[in-house]
């Protein structure tokens, strides 16, 4: 794989990263029932509703990289 080659994929991994955070946020927040429970979480955190919305789509982010490395 060219220099040219790695850059696309690499963009196409931030790409689709960018789908999984853009998803896990409008689902937690559109959704009454995930609200509800990610802010009840976040409270029993000691946390706003953003930041643990941030820590979930960090950890999903996380377990995708993992997924497509070790594929």
């Amino acid at each position: 794989m060219d220099m040219k080659d790695y850059v696309t994929h690499l963009n196409d991994r931030a790409d689709r990263w960018s789908d999984t955070t853009n998803r896990v946020r409008t689902t937690t927040v559109l959704d009454p029932d995930l609200r509800t429970e990610a802010e009840t979480c976040a409270t029993r955190n000691g946390q706003n509703l953003s930041a643990w919305i941030r820590q979930l789509v960090i950890q999903e982010v996380a377990r995708k990289f993992i997924q497509e490395e070790l594929r």
